[in-house]
């Protein structure tokens, strides 16, 4: 059986003409390219439903020729097209009927479209989709304020913990500027600075305040990282902000104990000293009692310093410079400090400040 052209062998697109009983009449040459034919005789006169993969076969009879019989069309139904062994060709369907003046089905005009980048599409969606849900399933369930702002400081991303954290809801905060809602005008810059430092791909950790809505500012530490677009291009940057309410309380409790702790060892050494000058102070030679009282205040100086210092340790520097208060300024004039700055815990600081001590003294009795 020979046929004449199809006139719609240009198009990029599949068509389908079938009569009012569902035989193909005619095939352009875009759908026989898909289902591996050479010529439209193949086609011709065979159920159009023969040219879907088995699955749509039934959906065509069962659904879309009766929608084609009541509503007169269908579009975009997705489909795969019965090709070559192995292929798959998946399309979209768009379907008119053909009706005679007494309304009868005459014939369907239906048209397929390559579905293959727009499933692929799709699948990318349906991936990134899944990601985001992931994402926000995180971030709904950390226990830290996670914010996200863009480079101009817009909040794109207020959690519960936000919420709670710095009274704002999520409609109020999502869009507004983070300065001034959260941002305190004095750690403005210093929010600039971290955005530079991500954007150059560093690692920001901080300690900082933020702004909760009764106006309060709320201490906390701060990680910031920085959100790239597939082009590497930074498009915002994530903060995660950690309350530390709680544990500055107890850091001011640590050290209010520890001060009195200090208070309490200097009035313990302050009792030796008299011991001391009472069981020594009739003593012929008074040398051996100003040594050992002056031990006891190098003793002590290391004990305050560590009482009322910051942190755990202390710095070699400024501990020497402590043991080394007793010399009179024309004294001190004469020596240099320098080196790496090094922390000490109590064991060492004691024993090296008690050694630099000693040496002081030796020097100013005997020279060095």
């Amino acid at each position: 059986m020979t046929t004449e052209a199809d006139p719609f062998d240009a198009l990029p697109c599949g068509v389908v003409r079938c009569d009012g009983d569902g035989l193909v009449v005619s095939v352009n040459r875009q759908m026989l390219d898909w289902l591996g034919a050479e010529a439209a005789d193949a086609w011709i006169g065979r159920p159009v439903h023969a040219i879907l993969a088995p699955a749509g076969r039934i959906y065509f009879e069962t659904h879309l020729r009766p929608m084609l019989a009541v509503d007169g069309r269908v579009s975009e139904i997705a489909l795969d097209l019965a090709g070559p062994p192995g292929a798959r060709q998946p399309v979209y369907l768009d379907g008119r009927a053909e009706r005679s003046e007494a309304g009868a089905v005459t014939g369907l005009v239906l048209v397929f479209t390559d579905g293959s980048h727009r499933a692929l599409y799709e699948r990318e969606l349906r991936a990134q989709r899944k990601d985001a849900a992931a994402y926000q399933a995180l971030v709904d369930a950390s226990p830290d304020a996670i914010i996200d702002v863009a480079p101009d400081l817009t909040i794109m991303s207020w959690n519960r913990v936000a919420e709670a954290l710095l009274g704002h809801a999520a409609a109020d905060a999502l869009g507004a500027p983070a300065h001034p809602l959260i941002i305190p005008d004095d750690k403005l810059q210093e929010a600039r600075d971290a955005l530079a430092a991500v954007a150059e791909g560093r690692h920001v950790r901080i300690e900082t305040t933020r702004l909760h809505r009764d106006g309060t500012h709320v201490p906390v530490e701060l990680n910031v990282a920085a959100i790239r677009d597939e082009g590497g291009a930074v498009v915002g940057t994530a903060g995660i902000l950690r309350d530390i309410r709680e544990r500055r309380r107890q850091e001011a409790r640590i050290r209010t104990l520890n001060a009195e702790l200090g208070h309490r060892a200097q009035n313990v050494l302050s009792v030796v000293s008299v011991m001391a000058r009472h069981t020594f102070g009739k003593a012929v030679d008074p040398g051996p009692l100003a040594d050992f009282e002056a031990r006891l205040g190098s003793l002590a100086v290391n004990q305050s310093m560590l009482v009322h210092g910051a942190a755990d340790s202390l710095d070699l520097h400024e501990l020497i410079r402590a043991q080394l208060r007793h010399l009179a300024p024309s004294q001190t004039a004469r020596l240099a400090l320098s080196g790496p700055s090094m922390g000490l815990r109590k064991p060492a600081a004691d024993a090296i400040g008690m050694a630099v001590f000693e040496l002081s003294t030796n020097a100013l009795k005997h020279g060095a």
